[in-house]
């Protein structure tokens, strides 16, 4: 498969885009954080601030998210099931690239985490909450404004 091609497929199966919710493996953010040692779980939330589509095989930035207060200024509410629609989780501390290729390839780590098929990909949908609310959406380009990433 020719990059093109791989683009056009991941373009039109992956909604990526800025406000969209994913669900990152934990192996896979320690891997990308230099200082980050990891947590007790499996998995964190990744807000997608990525404002337009791919067009060559370039990355992918999102904020890590995470339930502390220190996390960030955006805060998301309802993103995971197991914790309720009033849950906070607060992103904007961390910004990191994921390329193309880490929501398609199978983790190199084994098993699936919590029983979703989805789990074996190191980025996978957050079936919970796919994407946030216009609300929600404004913190994330008030955000994005303040620091020249969104002009």
């Amino acid at each position: 498969m020719t990059d093109n091609e791989f683009l056009k497929m991941f373009n039109l199966l992956y909604d990526y885009l800025a406000g969209s919710l994913w669900r990152v493996r934990e192996d896979l953010w320690t891997a990308k954080i230099p200082d980050y040692t990891g947590s007790s779980k499996s998995w964190h939330p990744a807000l997608s601030i990525r404002k337009r589509p791919l067009i060559s095989l370039e990355s992918i930035p999102m904020l890590y998210g995470t339930s502390s207060e220190s996390g960030g200024r955006i805060r998301i509410k309802g993103i995971s099931a197991e914790y309720g629609p009033e849950h906070i989780t607060h992103f904007g501390k961390r910004l990191v690239p994921f390329s193309p290729a880490d929501f398609t390839c199978t983790a190199k780590k084994s098993g699936r985490l919590t029983g979703r098929m989805s789990d074996i990909k190191p980025v996978s949908v957050n079936f919970d909450k796919r994407r946030i609310t216009d609300d929600e959406m404004k913190q994330v380009e008030f955000w994005m404004k303040m620091r020249g990433l969104w002009k």
